[in-house]
């Protein structure tokens, strides 16, 4: 992806790129318990890493600026259905690290 740059930068044939890159990691465990109850259970994990490069023009600093983020979490969920109503619970879980 090309970083959008002034017209006076790009005169200067200044070339910053961002390198970016993602990765997901899904599971789902599903468990029938008897009696109209169901349990769901899904972790999940979304990693992202980004690298803005300075071009080879850029004088005279070339910025380099990397970094990468995990992003673990799951959702959790249960439900008793029961012919004269339902029930049905969900958690939402979420956590974030960053490394520069």
């Amino acid at each position: 992806m090309m970083i959008r740059l002034t017209v006076p930068q790009q005169d200067a044939r200044i070339r910053d790129v961002q390198r970016e890159r993602d990765a997901f990691l899904v599971g789902t465990w599903l468990r029938t318990l008897g009696g109209g109850m169901v349990l769901n259970e899904s972790p999940y994990f979304h990693w992202n890493s980004s690298s803005p490069l300075g071009g080879p023009g850029d004088t005279p600093v070339i910025t380099t600026d990397e970094h990468d983020s995990g992003y673990p979490g799951g959702e959790a969920s249960f439900s008793l259905g029961e012919r004269s109503g339902n029930l049905s619970r969900r958690w939402f879980s979420l956590f974030r690290f960053h490394h520069r």
